[in-house]
């Protein structure tokens, strides 16, 4: 017989708790380090989208080219597939929160040494491949340590809901930073995006210091090359772990190089300025930030492998017809869309990676799913030549056709990674 009291009113489940759904949006934020961590990411994620904004309408205001667009960002992406596993190497071998604040450190110094070229009327495009270069060392080293410290910073149960708030404030600051980028651009100059950047950066400095200082346990006698090896035997043997990094490369070829064409879509398709291109830019961060948010709010559900496999194939499909809308407010409804699915992707992946990882190869395996941004140049290198002679749309509907292939390949090759959790 039911029992009728409160007590057993309380037991009895809900909906939510049948479908293994908890809500609880900012748990991980109650962890003072995770804090730091998170203001840190907010500083960071801010000057990142500036610069995709302020770097972006330079390159093409020299060249005018697509092709030059995809070269200067792919400069960074090719350091980092070739380096990224080294810097996971490293945090795993050395406290991640001294790469972490180093690597910071630099990045303030390049971001005003580009600002002071800009000031004096000196700047060039080779000055921004040099800048695109040395973001792909210092992110080498810096990504893994990042990604990684999550899940020393907090519990397992909680990691997807820390993965998922900084996704969060990736979206916040997408929307907010690449509008005010846009804006800047156009009534103080680039150079103005380059001292905030610079600014930004020191305050992400001040706000890592502040996380602990945890030095692995490993055995000092083995040298990098072992635990390089190491970790490329590890990352082979586990099938999980290549399904998932296989849908982080799919991503990473077709669904990240439309934002780097997305300049000279602005500028020859919609005839608008760089305020226009600030908006673009962060039209996807609106639909993160409501993916994020949600996720932020599911502190557990099941089958997350699932919801990356759907996420992948729902970005793939909106891909295909994305730019092909010029009314701006249905081309923003419609990259908004592209954020949230590209989005829930990102944080699901991120997550599964983490939480399906031995400990003791955490900064590696992170480091692989960097090197795998760091193939970034395959899809954007292409994707500008192409969108030079066929034009922006339809070279961004070709790459939606090549990441839903991808979803249904991964699908089909490893059905069990539509249960993983």
């Amino acid at each position: 017989m039911p029992d009728p009291s409160p007590e057993g009113a309380r037991a009895k489940p809900n909906v939510l708790s049948r479908l293994g759904l908890q809500l609880s949006t900012f748990d991980a934020l109650k962890n003072e380090h995770f804090r730091y961590y998170w203001w840190g990411r907010l500083c960071s994620s801010a000057s990142i989208n500036m610069l995709t904004v302020g770097q972006g309408w330079l390159v093409y205001q020299l060249t005018g080219s697509a092709l030059a667009l995809s070269w200067v960002t792919s400069a960074r992406n090719i350091i980092m597939f070739f380096l990224s596993f080294y810097g996971g190497v490293i945090s795993d071998r050395f406290p991640k929160r001294h790469v972490i604040v180093i690597t910071r450190a630099g990045s303030a110094l390049s971001a005003v040494a580009i600002a002071l070229v800009i000031t004096f009327g000196q700047i060039q495009v080779w000055h921004l491949v040099v800048l695109s270069i040395v973001s792909g060392l210092l992110g080498s080293f810096m990504t893994p340590a990042e990604q990684s410290i999550v899940a020393e910073l907090v519990e397992r149960k909680t990691l997807l809901n820390a993965v998922s708030l900084n996704a969060i404030g990736m979206g916040l600051t997408g929307l907010f930073s690449s509008a005010l980028a846009g804006v800047i651009v156009d009534t103080v100059g680039a150079q103005g995006v380059f001292w905030i950047m610079g600014g930004l950066y020191v305050a992400a400095v001040l706000f890592h210091s502040h996380l602990p200082v945890v030095w692995p346990k490993r055995a000092s006698s083995r040298t990098v090359w072992h635990d390089l090896s190491d970790g490329a035997r590890y990352v082979r043997s586990q099938r999980a772990l290549l399904g998932l990094l296989t849908i982080c490369l799919g991503r990473v070829l077709f669904a990240q190089p439309y934002t780097t064409l997305l300049p000279k879509f602005t500028a020859e398709t919609l005839g608008l300025s760089a305020t226009g291109l600030g908006l673009l830019v962060g039209a996807p961060s609106i639909g993160a930030l409501f993916s994020s948010v949600s996720l932020a709010s599911l502190k557990s559900f099941h089958r997350k492998g699932l919801a990356l496999l759907s996420s992948a194939l729902f970005t793939g499909l909106l891909l295909l017809g994305a730019l092909h809308a010029t009314w701006v407010p249905v081309l923003m409804l419609m990259l908004a869309l592209v954020g949230v699915g590209s989005n829930t992707c990102m944080v699901c992946n991120n997550t599964l990676l983490q939480g399906n990882s031995d400990p003791r190869y955490q900064g590696r395996v992170m480091a692989v799913y960097m090197m795998m941004w760091g193939l970034t140049f395959l899809g954007t290198i292409p994707a500008g030549w192409l969108a030079d002679r066929i034009g922006v749309p339809w070279t961004v509907t070709l790459q939606g056709v090549g990441l839903s292939l991808t979803a249904i390949g991964v699908m089909l090759w490893q059905p069990a990674l539509r249960k993983l959790e």
